[in-house]
């Protein structure tokens, strides 16, 4: 693979005359973007994230019943702490 440093330079809006930090800070911020385009795409291809995925799900679902548990469980307490006499 070649690069054509002038045709490189160009796709940067960079000429002769201009600052080295703007071209390092452009250079940098675009690689930057690489980089993390290609942690995403290596991430796809992970058969740990449908698993990740089905593991959460049921986090959810169990936290959603314990939910509902637990309300009940507030109502029940309500109830029990009404039907004793007031000590204040």
């Amino acid at each position: 693979m070649t690069v054509d440093i002038e045709e490189l330079l160009q796709e940067f809006n960079w000429d002769a005359k201009g600052k080295i930090d703007q071209l390092k800070a452009d250079v940098r911020k675009e690689l930057s973007r690489v980089e993390s385009n290609n942690v995403i795409i290596n991430v796809d291809g992970d058969d740990r994230i449908e698993q990740l995925s089905v593991l959460l799900d049921q986090a959810i679902k169990e936290c959603e019943e314990m939910d509902g548990l637990l309300t009940l469980y507030a109502v029940e307490l309500t109830v029990r702490c009404s039907s004793f006499p007031s000590v204040f």
